[in-house]
């Protein structure tokens, strides 16, 4: 199970169709041990990511209740809530996706290590979502994050070659899409553009 926030607010927690790089970037600062917002908005920005959906998985919807004025729930003020709340988290099951990570050679050498060495557990959109595989995957010399995307051998059950691709790119050339930029509160967002394509990849 995965969940990747986009607009969720409150009672209605929604997820992403792919990882976000914010949720990606949490990851990263679980492994490497890193408490600071600010440093983990620096990685942010020295990263790019591009995605490859091998499985697309099923979405799907949790429904539950909180509340009902006892005092072991309350609300944002500290105040017993006095009627029953109903909400609803979205998430993916059955879901495989491959992300590529591009950076300079010294920190995807610290990354890798730290991914494979994490200072702190991480899971994938919630605590209750461990991995079911280590997450690490390897490194290579690759000239894009399409060419690693492409060249990344599939590990899945998915049929055919074919496989969509969710590229970070320059503003502009991809399609427009609001991304957690990962700071203290009050939390910050800034614009994201992906490029989205579909490629031939070899089994």
């Amino acid at each position: 199970m995965q969940s990747y926030g986009l607009h969720g607010i409150w009672s209605r927690r929604d997820t992403a169709d792919v990882p976000t790089k914010s949720a990606v970037v949490g990851m990263l600062g679980c492994a490497i041990g890193s408490r600071s917002c600010e440093r983990l908005f620096e990685l942010s920005n020295e990263l790019k990511m591009g995605v490859r959906v091998d499985a697309q998985g099923v979405l799907l919807t949790d429904y539950q209740t909180v509340g009902g004025g006892y005092m072991a729930h309350l609300d944002a003020r500290g105040k017993p809530k006095d009627h029953t709340e109903e909400t609803f988290r979205q998430y993916l099951a059955d879901a495989v996706f491959v992300v590529a990570l591009m950076a300079g050679e010294d920190t995807i050498a610290r990354l890798s290590y730290a991914v494979q060495n994490p200072v702190w557990p991480y899971s994938l959109g919630r605590k209750s979502y461990p991995p079911a595989r280590p997450l690490f995957d390897g490194v290579g010399d690759f000239v894009s994050l399409q060419d690693a995307l492409t060249r990344h051998p599939v590990r899945s059950a998915a049929s055919g070659g074919r496989f969509q691709v969710y590229i970070e790119c320059e503003p502009l050339a991809g399609n427009l899409r609001m991304g957690d930029s990962i700071t203290e509160v009050p939390r910050r967002f800034e614009d994201r553009f992906l490029s989205v394509q579909t490629i031939e990849v070899e089994r």
